[in-house]
């Protein structure tokens, strides 16, 4: 058995495919189909079950392919150790981060980044929560930018930054008229907000379940994007939450009225996730390093009591 069979078993079991999985792995599709062969005969069972429709492994063979991704990854780590030592930063990495931070935070530090490092190639990819603590556990993903904490037994966070929700309101509607929002004053009925899957749409929902007005809505409509519902509070009035950061990547409407709430205020906690096992160390500092230097300094540091939002 060999590194190359297990990498050859783990990319068939993903691409369901002999032919794409050959040409994932650089080699014919005779050559794959004879080393996964070869180690089924090695073993003494059957990894896949050829005959099935759709082409999947049998119950041995998940196993076997769940355990081959585990040794991938430690060997993998071993080889990063090595690069650690040397102090390198080069090689490929793979970034998650969640949708409602991804506009107004990667590109920020995003040519900065590579600049400094020209030897990395970083491939990143915006996912909601849940999908990227499962690719983190997994090792399919190196890091995950996202909203703590976290709580995963087997995760590590590194606490980068804190953010303030702000309001976003229409002129018309009366809490424009404030200084400051309690958050107390905000009613559900009158707010636009994310739809199901997104952190944020919880956080949001536990500033006004923990000590605002909750009443029944006329109306629903609920989206994934940030920027659709400012533009709704912008055309139907109402008001929405948004993240501070996401008001300093666009020009703000002159209609629009923005409000920061009263102290203590709400914010999300923005961390770097990684796995316990992770080695790549010098990745993360130099990343942790590179976002805190692109965002503003109040948000580095705290500025009076903050009250974190939970993710859940």
């Amino acid at each position: 058995m060999t590194l190359q069979q297990l990498e050859y078993i783990v990319a068939l079991d993903e691409e369901r495919h002999f032919v794409r999985a050959a040409a994932r792995c650089f080699v014919t599709q005779p050559t794959l189909s004879m080393q996964v062969r070869k180690l089924e005969d090695d073993l003494g069972v059957l990894i896949f079950d050829r005959k099935a429709t759709p082409f999947r492994p049998t119950a041995i063979g998940e196993k076997i392919v769940q355990r081959a991704r585990k040794l991938l990854r430690d060997a993998h780590q071993i080889q990063v150790l090595a690069s650690e030592e040397a102090g390198e930063m080069k090689g490929e990495f793979r970034l998650g981060v969640i949708p409602t931070l991804a506009p107004s935070l990667v590109p920020r530090f995003f040519g900065p980044f590579l600049d400094r490092f020209p030897e990395v190639r970083l491939h990143i990819d915006e996912l909601q929560t849940d999908r990227m603590l499962g690719l983190l556990e997994s090792g399919d993903l190196d890091v995950g930018i996202m909203v703590g904490p976290v709580g995963h037994i087997s995760l590590q966070e590194m606490p980068v930054f804190q953010e303030p929700f702000l309001l976003y309101a229409h002129p018309d509607h009366p809490l424009s008229g404030q200084d400051r929002i309690h958050a107390a004053q905000l009613n559900l009925a009158e707010m636009w907000i994310l739809n199901q899957g997104h952190c944020f749409r919880n956080q949001v929902l536990n500033v006004c379940e923990a000590k605002g007005n909750v009443q029944p809505r006329r109306y629903t409509y609920e989206t994934g994007s940030i920027e659709t519902l400012k533009h709704m509070v912008q055309q139907s009035g109402g008001y929405t939450l948004v993240p501070e950061l996401s008001l300093k990547t666009s020009s703000l409407p002159t209609e629009i009225i923005t409000r920061r709430f009263v102290q203590p205020e709400p914010v999300r906690e923005v961390v770097l996730v990684s796995h316990y096992s992770y080695a790549r160390t010098t990745f993360l500092q130099n990343l942790h390093q590179e976002i805190l230097q692109s965002i503003p300094e109040s948000m580095r540091i705290a500025e009076g009591e903050k009250i974190s939002i939970l993710r859940n």
